[in-house]
């Protein structure tokens, strides 16, 4: 998981997308969608199954990650979970230099605080 191409090798588009790390290190990604019979949800990536994390991921004009959020309607994504994600993101070789982690206690996308990953980190959010 060196780089965030798609499919077609091309870098991803500077967009959002949802994404769930199952307890196994599964990751899986999509752009968020809705189509006529519904959406894409969370839950639809980890087939309801409970996840290690889950919530959205920014991507620039460029296909860098600039932002991780915990954001999702379906699973109550704590700390703890945001630093398994950066694990699992750091143990592939992806480059965080420029991701910002937007976190909300709640995981709703409303009341939420922005944090550079060095005042994540600083602040003893990343715990071992």
């Amino acid at each position: 998981m060196r780089g965030w191409n798609g499919t077609s090798g091309k870098p991803l588009k500077p967009t959002r997308y949802i994404f769930v790390l199952s307890h196994s290190n599964n990751f899986l990604m999509v752009q968020k969608f809705t189509t006529p019979v519904g959406r894409i949800q969370h839950p639809s990536l980890s087939g309801g199954r409970p996840v290690k994390c889950a919530g959205w991921l920014t991507f620039d004009e460029l296909g860098e990650l600039k932002e991780i959020s915990n954001f999702t309607g379906h699973y109550w994504i704590q700390r703890e979970a945001v630093n398994n994600l950066l694990r699992f993101l750091q143990n592939n070789e992806v480059n965080l230099s420029k991701v910002e982690i937007v976190f909300s206690e709640s995981g709703k996308a409303k009341n939420f605080k922005r944090y550079t990953l060095d005042e994540w980190l600083n602040n003893d959010c990343l715990t071992q």
